[in-house]
């Protein structure tokens, strides 16, 4: 009789309790919830700027690539060889003979080979040269060179293969 007393007595305040026990641990998993989600938006936001990062670095490689393309244009094979001789009077190296050679098409590029035979006084005037023709805004790429160096005259006979490199449009 005691309990059912105590019950009838304080019944209000057990049914208040309880509904805070109830309120509480609703709460609880309301909140936990909204943690888990937060966390699950931080590491999207995480990801979105990872993400945001690579894009610019594409972009950015993207831009300096179309700048080289624009570089790299066929040329009429006329141009060339007045760019090459250009260089070589330069450098102080004399043509012997300029013998293009027919193009090589790729999927994205064209290579268009030459077949240089040069007189050089010295190795650093062929140096020169060469670092005149790989530096150029026109795109060399010395591909072979053989050399012999000429007993009566003391200069160097220099073959050079080169190819002049345009992207395909």
């Amino acid at each position: 009789m005691e309990s059912a007393e105590f019950i009838n007595k304080y019944k209000n305040k057990i049914i208040n309790i309880a509904v805070i026990i109830v309120a509480l641990i609703i709460s609880n998993n309301i909140y936990k919830r909204q943690v888990s989600g937060m966390e699950s938006l931080m590491q999207k936001k995480d990801t979105e700027i990872k993400n945001n990062s690579v894009i610019e670095n594409i972009n950015q490689f993207e831009q300096r690539f179309n700048a080289y393309r624009k570089l790299m244009v066929k040329k009429d094979a006329g141009l060339v060889i007045n760019a090459i001789s250009d260089m070589a009077k330069q450098s102080g190296v004399k043509i012997i003979s300029i013998r293009p050679e027919s193009e090589q098409r790729s999927s994205s590029y064209i290579k268009f080979p030459f077949t240089l035979m040069v007189t050089a006084a010295n190795y650093h005037s062929l140096g020169k040269f060469i670092s005149k023709l790989e530096s150029s805004q026109d795109v060399f790429i010395v591909e072979g060179i053989e050399m012999k160096s000429e007993i009566q005259t003391a200069e160097l006979m220099v073959n050079l293969r080169l190819n002049n490199v345009a992207f395909v449009d």
